[in-house]
């Protein structure tokens, strides 16, 4: 017997190995393996761009639980597979049964599917590529259809009032197996589909403006508080670019009057990924200053500067939608600033250059359209 006990432990060692996942699998709930089955649809969808299969996945997602978030996705797939009637039907379904943010969605997919459907002339009933798919009616029998392709025709059965069905190929240009035919565009390909892709956001930071050697030392204390305001725009998968508004306070000392100053600049940035959900973000930009001395004038000295900065990124919400913000690393610096009739930069110390060091917390919202365009479609 101990001879044989090695092997033994060993072959319930690979059994286990071998078939744990699908006894857990096996275990779970219906509406657990549901939604297993949908965020593998979804991989399909995003990630290989295989909407059939990520179609098919949605199905079996339906017959295990009928969630009326997986319709909604059906029907996105479906659509961009061509089969459009088929999608409409489940966008329906979807809107009958969905909660208010799953019926939107299916209103507005279901008006795209018609408006694409009006365009192509598009009847929904057949799908291009290399092999041509038909439909047909009849209450009793098959119907025979001809579909466009590569390699000719193909057979299809179906229902309708007399029993004879033709079907025909959609337009050139429509979506066929997952992948997208020339001349065909869709929106909803180009949305961002992983946690820290986004088109464009907006933000705001709170925090400190600390002064380093901006005018007189005498003048001016070392801390004051600081205000952030900001738009991203994505210019490639990493680089951005950032227009900013930027306002600071340094009160004064000994009877001297608070130093407003603020920045209105631009800046490049790139995200740099630590994970999925962190990441560094450095930025450098040139900045027009606007220093404000004597809060009795109406005028401001002007001093032409740049920022460098390096932050912390931490993504939240589903598609990385909600970002919080760390800028433990950022100095905005200052060259002389010109005089301003009535203000004497010199008597300000504000005729040398100059730097402030920033530390903020901030949010911002990421979205994922086009700047001005509607919200696309995303899966559920």
């Amino acid at each position: 017997m101990p001879v044989f006990r090695p092997l033994i432990v060993a072959a319930v060692t690979a059994a286990t190995l071998s078939f744990g996942p699908q006894l857990a699998f096996a275990q779970s709930t219906p509406a657990q393996r549901a939604e297993a089955l949908n965020n593998e649809g979804k991989q399909l969808f995003t990630g290989s761009k295989d909407y059939a299969g990520a179609a098919a996945k949605f199905r079996e997602a339906i017959v295990l639980d009928p969630q009326p978030k997986y319709y909604v996705n059906l029907c996105f797939s479906l659509h961009l597979v061509g089969q459009n009637r088929e999608a409409l039907s489940n966008c329906a379904i979807a809107e009958k049964n969905g909660d208010e943010e799953v019926v939107a969605k299916a209103r507005k997919l279901s008006a795209v599917i018609r408006q694409r459907m009006a365009e192509t002339g598009d009847a929904g009933q057949a799908n291009p590529g290399q092999t041509g798919n038909g439909s047909g009616s009849g209450q009793t029998g098959n119907g025979t259809g001809n579909g466009t392709g590569q390699t000719g025709n193909d057979t299809g059965n179906g229902t309708g009032q007399t029993g004879n069905g033709t079907g025909t190929g959609q337009p050139a240009g429509q979506v066929n197996g997952g992948t997208t035919a020339p001349g065909y565009y869709s929106p909803y390909l180009q949305a961002p589909t992983a946690p820290g892709d986004y088109m464009w956001s907006l933000g705001g930071e709170l925090g400190l403006f600390r002064n380093l050697s901006i005018g007189n030392e005498e003048a001016y204390n070392n801390g004051g508080p600081e205000l952030r305001l900001y738009a991203n725009f994505m210019l490639g998968d990493t680089l951005g670019a950032q227009g900013y508004f930027d306002y600071g306070n340094l009160q004064g000392m000994g009877g001297t009057d608070p130093l407003q100053v603020v920045d209105l600049g631009g800046g490049l940035f790139t995200h740099l990924k630590l994970s999925e959900r962190f990441y560094v973000t450095p930025l450098v930009g040139l900045h027009l200053g606007l220093m404000q001395p004597d809060p009795d004038e109406s005028t401001a000295l002007v001093a032409i500067g740049g920022r460098a900065e390096v932050g912390i990124d931490w993504l939240l919400g589903t598609r990385g939608e909600h970002v919080i913000h760390i800028k433990p690393v950022a100095f905005n610096f200052y060259g002389a600033a010109q005089d301003a009739d009535p203000l004497d930069a010199g008597a300000y110390g504000l005729d040398e250059p100059g730097t402030a060091y920033t530390f903020t917390v901030g949010y911002s919202y990421r979205f994922s359209t086009p700047f001005g365009s509607s919200p696309l479609i995303t899966l559920e």
